[in-house]
């Protein structure tokens, strides 16, 4: 299946499906499953790719975060290949990364669906204070081996659940 955005001049389409070389905007989706499951970023964002042996990330940043873009994709690609040499590969899989700032100061929410993840924080991203965005950027992309949960905390020797994520 085929979808094409048409979008005012300046704009662009983000996704996490295969772009379509010869077409402005198009991509190719694998089923209507894919389609429903998918993120879609249109607009003037900043858009990056990061290729790993069998893995393609869409890293796309847009509003006040945008000149964050640099960093946010250099810190991804650092936290992929670091768990790529832990796991010994990395997923066969093509995701979007979304990025924008969200909630309040302080605040990080998100997560993985699907092929798509979603960032939001409530500060802008820098390096002085990537200690911070920087574990949660970690969190979210270790879904990538994981799958559906994370085991966050254990109260009283019980692993608690603090959310779950589709499987990848």
């Amino acid at each position: 299946m085929t979808v094409q955005f048409h979008l005012p001049n300046g704009w662009r389409a983000s996704t996490p499906w295969q772009p379509i070389s010869d077409r402005r905007n198009a991509f190719s989706v694998d089923d209507a499953n894919d389609l429903t499951e998918a993120f879609i970023l249109a607009g003037t964002h900043d858009e990056r790719r990061i290729n790993l042996d069998r893995a393609e990330m869409t890293v796309a940043v847009g509003g006040e975060m945008k000149p964050a873009a640099p960093l946010l994709c250099s810190s991804a690609e650092n936290v992929l290949n670091a768990f790529t040499n832990l796991f010994g590969e990395v997923p066969e899989t093509r995701k979007l990364l979304v990025a924008n700032l969200g909630y309040g100061p302080g605040s990080m929410g998100g997560g993985l669906f699907n092929r798509s993840i979603s960032l939001l924080i409530g500060d802008k991203m820098t390096l002085e204070n990537r200690s911070f965005w920087g574990q949660f950027v970690a969190h979210e992309l270790f879904h990538i081996w994981n799958g559906a949960e994370a085991i966050l905390v254990e109260i009283a020797g019980k692993p608690v659940r603090t959310h779950h994520d589709i499987l990848i």
